[in-house]
């Protein structure tokens, strides 16, 4: 059985830091990242298998660009220097991915930077890898303070209706959050409704509140202050919840003790996105002490390190963790393809709210607290 932490599996990162990236380039990228104040990281690495063609997925085209393209334009419209996670060299896909890149985005390459997944580990796996470019110096700088010490934003290179004005209201949600919490207020998940999201929801990760309770020690109480019932402690994946008991157990137990059964955890609205920013230094600290996921036993186990295991991680360090949730009308914006067939689909959505719409300048919807009154064994943020 795997039972090594995620750090301890990737062991040394430094020698890949230099296989897609110089050293001069390098130290360039760390400027700016150190000016910017923020870094996001372009998952890109996934093999795509469901997609069937010689082309590399996120190399497919959606409203005229590639899909990698949306994600990397996004991060550097808000000034954001960017890490594009890619795999291997044996992935022959992995050349044509980069070759796009430096292409396409020519004249801002001293913001871009690459890190190779060298095997498929899973999100968290892939998320952690991006430390190869981001040195220890540049994560704890000792002249940063709470509001000026380096955030980092993950999104994912086939989610193309990701813009900056989604990212923008994204920072500026966690910035009111770290104003009003303080120190200890640690990583925002971008969520949604499942009832706003219609088909395929039912297979969406669900956001897992704290419930408020009384009997919270005092300084748990502290380090949650203004944040009420809607402190985000853990997000349950949906193949989490299909091995559950169907005989009403509750069968699952929150970081706080709260426990669900299997149809509570079906009916939580709230869902995970898998986009977050967060506070880099702890953010990865944290994701560096997650323990694998087995995730298949036959033919031969398999494990993977899940991204999405930061949030416990961050509740047991009494690190405070919240939701920004898109409006209905914005879920849109997080909807991915895993088929040549679905993203034509994607497009054709696409089109008709073109035509509907009439305005590509129209204002981005802005995040929001869960709405009071939620069902509270969901929380109410969303996610796709």
């Amino acid at each position: 059985m795997m039972v090594e932490t995620l750090k301890e599996y990737v062991g040394d990162l430094d020698v890949l830091r230099a296989e897609l990236n110089t050293p001069d380039a390098l130290e360039r990228f760390e400027e700016c990242v150190r000016q910017a104040g923020w870094v996001c990281v372009v998952l890109a690495a996934g093999q795509g298998s469901r997609f069937v063609s010689e082309t590399p997925k996120v190399l497919h085209e959606f409203n005229n660009a590639p899909l990698v393209a949306h994600a990397v334009r996004a991060a550097l419209s808000q000034n954001a220097p960017v890490v594009v996670v890619v795999g291997p060299a044996s992935d022959g896909r992995r050349d044509k991915i980069v070759n796009y890149i430096r292409t396409h985005f020519n004249s801002s390459l001293e913001r871009i930077a690459f890190a190779v997944q060298p095997v498929p580990m899973g999100t968290g796996h892939a998320v952690y890898i991006a430390k190869q470019v981001l040195s220890d110096s540049l994560l704890r700088d000792p002249k940063q303070t709470q509001s000026s010490a380096l955030q980092i934003a993950i999104v994912y290179a086939d989610t193309p209706g990701i813009d900056g004005g989604v990212l923008s209201n994204l920072r500026n949600f966690h910035a009111q959050r770290q104003k009003e919490i303080g120190g200890s207020y640690s990583a925002t998940i971008l969520t949604g409704s499942r009832a706003g999201v219609g088909l395929g929801a039912a297979a969406y990760g669900r956001i897992i509140r704290r419930k408020g309770r009384q009997d919270a020690a005092p300084q748990d109480a502290e380090s949650h202050k203004g944040l009420g019932q809607s402190g985000v402690i853990d997000i349950v994946e949906r193949k989490q919840i299909d091995r559950m008991a169907k005989d009403g157990t509750r069968s699952y137990e929150s970081f706080d003790s709260d426990s669900y059964t299997k149809q509570e955890l079906l009916d939580v609205d709230e869902f995970n996105s898998g986009i977050v920013l967060a506070q880099a230094a702890p953010y990865l600290s944290v994701l560096g002490e997650v323990l694998p996921n087995q995730t298949k036993v036959v033919p031969e186990p398999k494990f993977e390190y899940y991204a999405t295991d930061f949030v416990v991680g961050m509740a047991r360090k009494k690190l405070v963790v919240d939701g920004c949730m898109l409006p209905n009308d914005q879920l849109w914006k997080l909807e991915g393809a895993n088929t040549v067939e679905e993203l034509t689909e994607l497009q054709d959505r696409s089109n008709a709210r073109q035509k509907r719409l009439r305005d590509p300048n129209g204002e981005p919807g802005t995040c929001s607290e869960a709405p009071a009154g939620k069902k509270s064994t969901s929380a109410s943020t969303t996610k796709l």
